[in-house]
C-alpha cells in the first residue's frame, strides 16, 4: 500500500486566525481516488 500526501504549513498565522477559530467549518478535506471525503 502506498500513500502520497501534501501538507501545507504557512510561514505566518493569518491575522484573523483566533477571531474566526470557532466560526469556521472544518477545513480539512480528504481526496481518495478523485472522490472528496469531507
Amino acid at each position: 500500500m502506498v500513500f502520497t500526501s501534501i501538507l501545507f504549513i504557512p510561514n505566518r498565522i493569518p491575522y484573523d486566525f483566533y477571531n474566526n477559530y470557532n466560526s469556521r467549518k472544518n477545513e480539512l478535506r480528504l481526496y481518495t481516488r478523485r472522490v472528496l471525503l469531507a
